[in-house]
């Protein structure tokens, strides 16, 4: 059983990780929010019932994706206005969605960056459910194949096939945006 403590420092340390990951995959920022809040209260609940939890970060990845899938399940319209409030307009957007002018300061390598990043989002997007997973874990998230083999309960071997013909079906279609 995890103590208070060694819960809090799990809580510090892999709160951002498990929001960006969960941002990534439903681009809602305050449900994404709830959702790593969620993930959080019910790793808390199972540990305090005294169910033991080998690894907080797998564990914590797992119910992450378990409430992720629920999300899409519900089939939720987002209004567009919360997905066009989504970037720049965003205070708490990462510095690279916080394009903001400077009189005397170059840009233009951030703006590329931003915008090759956002294709990039948007490629990933169109991948297939389980190479989109592994492609945004192992990309967006820094998991290892291993860690994400834990998550998705499949072998590590399995995953790095699947991480493999991810990028091959990702390099098609950014070749496809590059062709149009």
């Amino acid at each position: 059983m995890l103590t208070q403590r060694q819960f809090m420092e799990a809580y510090e340390m892999l709160a951002d990780p498990l929001f960006r990951h969960c941002y990534y995959r439903i681009s809602n920022r305050e449900r994404a929010r709830e959702l790593m809040q969620e993930a959080f209260l019910r790793a808390w609940k199972y540990n305090i019932d005294g169910k033991e939890i080998r690894s907080v970060k797998t564990f914590l990845y797992r119910v992450v994706n378990n409430l992720v899938i629920d999300e899409y399940r519900k089939k939720k319209d987002v209004s567009l206005e919360q997905h066009a409030m989504g970037s720049s307009a965003d205070p708490y957007a990462p510095p690279s969605e916080q394009l903001v002018y400077e009189p005397g300061v170059d840009h233009r390598t951030t703006l590329m960056d931003h915008i090759d990043g956002k294709q990039a989002l948007e490629a990933v997007e169109q991948l297939d459910g389980p190479y989109k997973e592994v492609i945004i874990m192992r990309f967006v998230d820094g998991l290892s194949p291993r860690e994400i083999a834990k998550i998705v309960d499949e072998t590590p071997n399995v995953v790095s096939v699947r991480i493999h013909r991810a990028i091959a079906q990702l390099r098609k279609v950014l070749l496809q945006q590059v062709n149009q």
